[in-house]
């Protein structure tokens, strides 16, 4: 229902009110969450500006978060985490690259072997018939 607006100035108290939550938080509360508030916006800000993708900075802010590691530290070292997150994930794609290069040579091997096979036994029975 839409009340008009006299009854809104009449009364802009409602009375049927169902849920409020109330959340209670001590100093401590507050002041852990303004810090985290204040490494990740530092820590995306310097990630921007390296060039680096600030969600990635933001995950590390929050990995460190939980791990109750001192997250003004972090931020202020989040460019040099992020280049050796980098040097990880290129370590990996390299040696995955590799992986599956030698996973083709292997197949690649297999089938020339069969291939052979097949060509002396099609030569064996060639023979065979000839005689």
């Amino acid at each position: 229902e839409v009340a008009d607006l006299t009854e809104l100035r009449t009364n802009p108290v409602r009375l049927d009110l169902l849920h409020v939550d109330l959340i209670m938080l001590s100093d401590i509360d507050v002041a852990q969450r303004h810090a985290y508030a204040e490494a990740l916006a530092k820590a995306e800000a310097a990630a921007e500006e390296a060039g680096h993708d600030p969600l990635l900075a933001a995950a590390l802010i929050e990995e460190a978060a939980e791990n109750e590691q001192d997250l003004n530290e972090v931020a202020d070292n989040i460019v040099e985490l992020l280049e050796e997150q980098e040097k990880e994930l290129r370590a990996s794609a390299a040696a995955a690259a590799a992986a599956e290069e030698a996973a083709e040579e292997a197949a690649a091997a297999v089938t020339a072997e069969e291939g052979e096979e097949g060509a002396e036994e099609a030569a064996a029975e060639e023979g065979e018939s000839t005689e």
